[in-house]
């Protein structure tokens, strides 16, 4: 049989409520997976940032934190026009 990726039916693994020993030694990965510090969304977010400041350095703009320095909308726009190629000339200030 070809191996399409799932499980065949006899080898699920179901937990029972009589083994949360099991389940409970498996949180600590997950929680430590969805971890703000989680080594795979620092690597995603340096990617991205370097992604973004090899895009803007026409612009003479610069990355250095993605939530902040996109925060305002300025940068982005920048991004937007490099990447469509055109220049948005009508945007609203939210005045924050």
């Amino acid at each position: 049989m070809k191996n399409s990726g799932f499980l065949e039916p006899q080898q699920l693994f179901f937990l029972s409520p009589a083994e949360p020993a099991e389940e409970e030694e498996e949180m600590p990965a997950t929680e430590k997976d969805l971890a703000e510090d989680a080594p795979w969304k620092k690597i995603q977010q340096n990617t991205f940032t370097r992604w973004c400041n090899e895009h803007l350095k026409g612009l003479n703009r610069r990355i250095a934190d993605l939530q902040r320095d996109l925060s305002d909308g300025l940068k982005l726009i920048g991004l937007l026009e490099v990447l469509s190629q055109k220049k948005i000339s009508a945007w609203c200030s939210s005045g924050s």
